[in-house]
């Protein structure tokens, strides 16, 4: 799927990207859970259909190659449900609920470094979607219902698209809020505050980039891609150049923060260790399960 990217539409995944900088946050991890922007382009990149044999790094990522298998996990779920959603629609005779449809999203605080450096700040490959959802229109009839027995039906389908992932969202969200919370202690750790500074000091002296923080730079980032709104190309060139000089200026930090957070991680299994017995004994076959039953089949993007 390829479309003229606009300034507008470049915004919001870009700005998935700006807590990176400014270190781990709650409210900046889970933004899997935010809409793709419209036409955002997309690559002939591999999926991967596998499951992990442990879903731990999936639900508590700690590097950048763990967010592909939580992304891919929280946009599975997404896909259910928005096709458990449609085919309710579609049988109540009414056209398919519009919108864009589930992306991977990356998450801002725990940047995958070389997906970002392979497919800039906006484009990626997409995920794997049934043909309810890939379908371009719905050929179901509203007829002569009434505007409030539309309206029942929206809310009804909506519900019956929440009820689908409910469990699967059970096994993990809970589970997944506290790790991002334990993740904002990094916030405070010297090495990283120290790394962290030296980002700005990188993309100068390498990239002749010159700002002061991560607000600086991803306003830059917005500036310099709206000038080239009308020229595909050029937009999707520069979008790369700066996402990799931001990947190249950000791998010191990485150096620095991984380590630290996989032995939070260690240490979060320990003192969760019941919680992670069920996510290992319950996601795989909850996945597997949803998957047979609603014809969704969770995939993961990979290098």
């Amino acid at each position: 799927m390829s479309h003229r990217l606009h300034p507008a539409q470049l915004v919001p995944a870009v700005l998935l990207m700006a807590a990176a900088i400014g270190g781990c946050s709650a409210s900046a991890s889970p933004a899997a859970d935010q809409p793709a922007p419209a036409g955002r382009a997309t690559a002939a990149a591999p999926l991967s259909h596998a499951l992990p044999q442990d879903p731990v790094p999936m639900v508590l990522p700690a590097t950048g190659a763990d967010t592909r298998l939580t992304v891919g996990l929280g946009t599975f779920g997404q896909t259910v449900s928005a096709a458990v959603t449609a085919r309710c629609a579609h049988d109540a005779g009414r056209p398919r609920p519009q919108g864009p449809p589930p992306m991977f999203v990356r998450l801002g605080a725990l940047p995958d470094l070389d997906l970002l450096e392979r497919d800039g700040f906006n484009g990626g490959p997409a995920p794997d979607l049934p043909s309810v959802l890939r379908t371009a229109a719905d050929s179901a009839e509203p007829g002569a219902a009434s505007a409030d027995d539309s309206d029942a039906v929206v809310l009804r389908c909506a519900a019956a698209g929440t009820t689908a992932v409910r469990a699967l969202d059970a096994l993990s969200s809970p589970l997944q809020s506290e790790w991002w919370n334990t993740l904002d202690t990094l916030r405070s750790q010297p090495r990283v505050r120290h790394a962290l500074a030296e980002v700005p000091k990188c993309l100068d002296r390498r990239h002749n980039l010159r700002v002061d923080n991560e607000d600086d730079f991803f306003a830059l980032v917005d500036s310099r891609l709206a000038e080239h709104a009308d020229d595909t190309t050029a937009l999707v060139r520069e979008d790369h150049e700066l996402a990799g000089a931001y990947a190249d200026c950000m791998r010191p930090v990485e150096a620095v923060r991984e380590p630290l957070r996989q032995k939070l991680r260690e240490r979060f299994v320990a003192e969760n260790s019941r919680e992670i017995a069920s996510l290992r004994s319950q996601l795989g076959p909850a996945v597997r399960e949803l998957e047979k039953r609603h014809g969704v089949h969770i995939s993961f993007p990979t290098l």
